[in-house]
Parts: C-alpha cells; sequence; structure tokens
C-alpha cells in the first residue's frame, strides 16, 4: 500500500488554490499565535491594515477567511432576517482578489504613457472587486436576506450603473464578465500595437464601480449603514508597477463611504509610499497599521501546527478511522540524536578515540585513554570528552567531570555539580551537543537526517505552507510498512521522513533558482553560504557551533549600492534569507546591526543546524557579498577573503580571535 495522491491529507497545501468552502475546513484560528495579529481589528476597522508575512506563512488564508463567502459558509443555515443581523454584528463584508504574478506586468509593458497605463489597471481592478459585490448581493438574495423590494431597487441601481435597462443580476455579472474578458484580451493584443489610445478608450469608463456599489449595499440592506466593505488584496507585491494607484485608494480611505483595505504582502514588498494626493505619501500610524506573521514562540507554533495537522487527518478515512491524527504521535516529537550517533560508529568503535592529539596519546596508553575517555552507550559523551582532552583537560579530570555530571543527571541533583563537572554540563547540554553530532556524522561519512515532528517545525520556520510540504512529502513515501508501524503506534521511519525533508527541501531550492526577480543570483548566494555554514559544521574543533547566521561588516555600504541592495530585499522578499527583526551587537557591543539566516527549509540541503543559536556568526564584507552572488566560491576561499584586516579586527573575540555577534540559543532567533 501507497500513499496516493488523493488520500494523502496534506496535498492540498497553499490557500491560493482553495475553495472557499476548501478554507473553512481547514481554517485553524491563527490569532493565539501570531504576535500582533487582531481578529477584531481585522474585522472592523476602519483603518487600512497591511499584513506582512513570509511565502506560506498565512496571509491568504487570512485574507480569504475574512471574506464574505467564508464568513457565509461559517454562517450556514442561517438565512433571511438572521443572516443579516449575523453580518452586522461581525462588521464587515470581504472581497478577495489575488493579483497574478504576471498581472501588473503585462500592463506595465504596454507600450503607451503612464496614464493608459494607469487606466487599464484602474478599470479591471474596479470591474473585478464590483463583480464580486454584485455576487455577495446575488447570494443574500438566494438566502432570503433581502425582500423583492429591496432586490428590485438594488437591480434598478446597478442596470443604470453599468448602462443596462432590465438585465437581473445574472446578466449584471455577465455583462461585467465581459468586460473583464475584453481588457484581458486588450492587453494581449495593445502589446503588439504602437497607438493604443483608441483602443483603450472602447474599454476604459473611469467608473469608481466599488464606492458607488458599496454604496447601494450600505443603504439598501436593514440594518447595514454601518458595515464596512473590505477591499482584500492578495499578493501586492505582484503589481509594484501600480502600488500607487492603491497607495491613493488607502490614503482616501474614510468612514463615509465604509470602504477599507486589507492587503497582504511579503517583506520589503512596497515598491513606493507615494500616492496621487499632491505630494502625499502613505504613512504608517497615520493612514494605515502594519500587522506582522511572527509566530509568538516556539511551543505556540508547534500547538498550531498540531491544529493544521490535526484537520486534515481528520479528513482522511485512514487516519480518521484508525484514530491517527496527532501529528507528533505520527512523526514522533523529537530526534534521538544518540540513536544517531550510535548508529553512525556501530562498525568504527575506535574513530572517535582516534581523534585525540597525538601528545596526549604519547603521555597515555591507549587502554588508559579508553578506559577514561570512552562511552559506547552515547557517543556524543565520548565526542564531549576528546574535545575536552584536546582543550588542555587531563583525561582524568574528564572522567571526573564526566561521572559527576551522569550521577548527578541521574539522581536529579544537577543544581548541586561542582564548578568543573558544571561547565561539563553546560558546554554538553547547552553548548556543543548538537555540534557534536555533525562532527561526527561528517567523520563517518554519513548524511545527517531530519526527522520528527519537533524539526520540521523548526525547517518550516514559521511558514505552515513548508510544514504542510514536509509533511505532504513525507506521506507520499509511505508503504506498507509505514502503514503497519502506524497501526502499531509507532512512528513513520526516520529514513522516510528524511526524504520527505530533502524533497520538500529541493522545491523550495528550485523555487529560488527559477525565481524572475534575481533568481540566479540568489541561488548562488544561496549555495555559497550554506556551504560556509557547512564548513563549519565539520570543525572537529568546533570553534563555532551551530553557525547559520551571518551579518554584514557594513550594512549601510550594501544599502548604498543599488544592486546589492536589490538582491538582498529580493532575498527577504521571497523567503530565501530571514531577518531578524531586532538589531544585536555584532562586534562585542561596539556596534548594532541586523543578523540574517538562510530559511530554516534549505538546512537538509546543507547538513547543518536548523536552530538559532547566539556566539560566532559569519560577518560578510561588502565586497564578498557581492561575489557570493555572482560567482560559485569554495566555502574556504570566501572564509578565507572574509579574514582579511578590518575595521572591526579590534572588537575581536578574546578567545576565538573572530569577530563575534551577540545571541541567545532559540528556536526563532529572540524574535
Amino acid at each position: 500500500m501507497m500513499c496516493s495522491m488523493s488520500d494523502n491529507p496534506f496535498v492540498e497545501c497553499t490557500a491560493r488554490d482553495m475553495e472557499y468552502q476548501d478554507v473553512v475546513n481547514y481554517w485553524c484560528q491563527p490569532y493565539d499565535y501570531y504576535f500582533g495579529l487582531d481578529e477584531n481589528a481585522l474585522m472592523r476597522s476602519i483603518t487600512p491594515i497591511f499584513i506582512e508575512g513570509a511565502r506560506g506563512s498565512g496571509k491568504t488564508m487570512i485574507l480569504k477567511h475574512l471574506s464574505y463567502f467564508c464568513q457565509r459558509s461559517e454562517q450556514m443555515p442561517l438565512e433571511g432576517k438572521a443572516l443579516l443581523s449575523k453580518f452586522k454584528e461581525i462588521g464587515s463584508i470581504g472581497i478577495y482578489y489575488r493579483f497574478k504574478n504576471d498581472f501588473g506586468k503585462l500592463i506595465a509593458a504596454l507600450n503607451s504613457d503612464d496614464g493608459t497605463r494607469k487606466a487599464i489597471f484602474e478599470e479591471y481592478y474596479q470591474l473585478y472587486y464590483a463583480r464580486e459585490l454584485v455576487l455577495v448581493i446575488q447570494n443574500l438574495i438566494l438566502s432570503k436576506a433581502i425582500n423583492s423590494d429591496i432586490n428590485t431597487c438594488l437591480v434598478e441601481a446597478l442596470n443604470r450603473l453599468f448602462g443596462k435597462k432590465n438585465g437581473d443580476l445574472t446578466d449584471i455579472i455577465v455583462h461585467i464578465n465581459d468586460r473583464i474578458d475584453k481588457i484581458d484580451s486588450l492587453i494581449r493584443k495593445l502589446k503588439y500595437l504602437g497607438n493604443i489610445s483608441e483602443s483603450v478608450a472602447v474599454v476604459v469608463t473611469g467608473e469608481k464601480y466599488i464606492d458607488q456599489i458599496a454604496g447601494m449595499i450600505r443603504k439598501n440592506i436593514p440594518g447595514w449603514n454601518n458595515i464596512k466593505i473590505l477591499i482584500l488584496i492578495d499578493e501586492y507585491e505582484n503589481i509594484n508597477a501600480f502600488h500607487r494607484v492603491i497607495n491613493t485608494y488607502i490614503k482616501q480611505t474614510d468612514a463615509v463611504t465604509g470602504i477599507t483595505y486589507r492587503v497582504g504582502m511579503r517583506p520589503e514588498a512596497i515598491s513606493t509610499y507615494a500616492t496621487d494626493v499632491g505630494s502625499e505619501q502613505l504613512q504608517v500610524g497615520r493612514d494605515y497599521l502594519t500587522m506582522y506573521l511572527q509566530v509568538t514562540d516556539a511551543k505556540s507554533f508547534q500547538r498550531f501546527l498540531k491544529a493544521v495537522a490535526e484537520k486534515r487527518l481528520l479528513r482522511s478515512p485512514f487516519f480518521s478511522e484508525n484514530k491517527l491524527t496527532r501529528i507528533e504521535k505520527i512523526l514522533g516529537m523529537r530526534e534521538n540524536w544518540i540513536e544517531e550517533a550510535c548508529e553512525a560508529v556501530k562498525n568504527r568503535p575506535d574513530i572517535i578515540i582516534d581523534s585525540i592529539n597525538a601528545e596526549v596519546v604519547q603521555k597515555y596508553t591507549l587502554d588508559k585513554i579508553k578506559e577514561l575517555v570512552a562511552y559506547p552507550s552515547n557517543p556524543l559523551l565520548e565526542m564531549q570528552n576528546v574535545l575536552w582532552i584536546n582543550r588542555g583537560k587531563t583525561p582524568e579530570e574528564t572522567n571526573r567531570a564526566m561521572r559527576c555530571y551522569l550521577d548527578a543527571k541521574e539522581n536529579k541533583k544537577l543544581p548541586q555539580l561542582t564548578e568543573g563537572s558544571k561547565k561539563y554540563y553546560f558546554d554538553f547540554e547547552m553548548k556543543y551537543k548538537y555540534s557534536l553530532l555533525f562532527v561526527l556524522l561528517a567523520k563517518c561519512g554519513v548524511k545527517k537526517k531530519y526527522y520528527s515532528f519537533t524539526t520540521f517545525s523548526y525547517l518550516a520556520s514559521g511558514s505552515v505552507n513548508d510544514f504542510l510540504s514536509l509533511c505532504r512529502n513525507t506521506f507520499m513515501a509511505l508503504d506498507q510498512k509505514s502503514y503497519d508501524l502506524l497501526l502499531r503506534g509507532k512512528p513513520i521511519s526516520s529514513e522516510i521522513q528524511d526524504r520527505g525533508a530533502m524533497e520538500s527541501a529541493s522545491e523550495h531550492l528550485d523555487k529560488i533558482r527559477l525565481c524572475e526577480d534575481s533568481g540566479s543570483e540568489m541561488y548562488t548566494f544561496v549555495m555559497n553560504m550554506g556551504n560556509v555554514f557547512r564548513h563549519y559544521h565539520r570543525d572537529p574543533a568546533i570553534h563555532f557551533p551551530e553557525t547559520n547566521q551571518f551579518a554584514f561588516e557594513n550594512e549601510a555600504e550594501v544599502n548604498g549600492r543599488h544592486l546589492l541592495k536589490r538582491d538582498l530585499n529580493y532575498m527577504l522578499k521571497w523567503g530565501v534569507i530571514e531577518k531578524k527583526h531586532n538589531a544585536q551587537g555584532i562586534s562585542i557591543g561596539r556596534r548594532r546591526g541586523n543578523l540574517y539566516r538562510l530559511n530554516r527549509m534549505l538546512a537538509p540541503i546543507f547538513s547543518i543546524s536548523y536552530r538559532t543559536r547566539g556566539g560566532y556568526n559569519f560577518v560578510v564584507k561588502t565586497d564578498v557579498f557581492e561575489q557570493m552572488l555572482s560567482n560559485s566560491m569554495d566555502a574556504s576561499e570566501i572564509i578565507g577573503q572574509n579574514k582579511r584586516k578590518t575595521t572591526t579586527d579590534k572588537f575581536k573575540d578574546k578567545k576565538t580571535k573572530q569577530p563575534s555577534i551577540q545571541g541567545q540559543i532559540s528556536l526563532f532567533g529572540g524574535e
């Protein structure tokens, strides 16, 4: 038995492709899990709101859920006056539209002046939302919420607005669709024409349909005089050539029309804040608010992912009938690092001991060293022992510290550890444990596996869609043995989960490479930076544990160079890299700057840690950054070029002689 596409609970990943009913079916309340996300404000505030989040963070799901048709579906089987009263209580009706990637570009590319291109865009925009508002009116009539007198009044007004005589609502919708089709056809033709002004005049009226239909709704539907009309605009980044147009509408929002805006976009998505209201620009706090889709903490995000997965598993006959609806049970809660380490060394028992410095071996017999240092049941402890000895500790004091730590752990007396054993505990549990695993696996020529619910939640890095991708690819690899294990209460094997993780990581990398916004440059940078991080993860001395962040030596210089700033913004926009929102010290308290990391989904590609932790992080010079965007480079070459004397040399860490960045161990980097 293999899990087919139709049986896989996680096939439908993106809200973008979901019908409104699917959104309702899979909806999980996000407002308790995302920092600063206010449901009441989204539903009822007249102030426009931008929802900013990375790809897959849930923007589309939230915007679609705000729409009338999702809210209507949730209120089934309410009809008539009860339905009107419910929406009066909700306080708004939302009209959703996602601008496709090529839409704005097709209009922007027309051989015409800016005014003509703007007129075409506005006409299309007005017609689309007008059609959706008419569909709302039609649904209210079918739901018996509007009586015949109101129906007649609204239909007559709509006929006058669109220059028709005696059409019903269906006729009006057909008429609007014909108008939209004509614009689509015109756009395709006009790119081959020189003079387009006459052609444009045929399809462009300049009518403000949205304002007028919204006014009809508020005026004629009982009790709806104060209801808000939410214009829900998704993927704002796809119409950057016309941001000024929408910015103007947002700037002119007022309570009189009742029309306001909810705009979903990626980071660094707004091309301009300018408007056509004189020389005024959009001002945050005055003209709009911004809500960022940032998870409050790791535990909250994991609770949300569990709820999301459960909704999908419950809709699958096999998983629901067999009561397999807890994703943390299906995947296992955590990785087993000790088991991975034992598996790696099972046929090479002395591979760790062989790493002890030769001068130490000369002082002791090999048997004596093994007696004091070896710990076959936990190779990671053995790795820690070798690390201590190579750093100057004697085998005897290393053994004492280890035994004291193990005894205290077994008897739950860790707070009572002596100074030496306390450091041993801190080094192992808090500092080096996971790094030791990477070094050991590399030494054994074994790939790090990525598996378990916790690991998948890390890799998702705040993106629900990425988590669903990890689950989808894992479940696609299930075989009969996997189903048998699940029925016996065992999790999916680490091998199958790792295969799913690698597939998702590869898909993510392919999307970067094929991105039309500097895809080649972003891909090249990712490969270069990922290889640098992999280099540090294989360092047997573990000078820089779990290095997977970077900073710029001079970010102001990067921002001052147009092409570099453009590519940096593209990487943020498309989620290639992620920026910590709080600047941190990048030279021992003397200077503060932004920390960046590769998207965690890429960790399996490079066999690096998915955690964010403090200590040393890679500081990139401006000229090296430029090279990393354009040329494939060896990790050693990048590191070597970055070691040239810099202005930060006097701020080097005293122990490592390397620039330091301050930080804390954290799933979401202290955000």
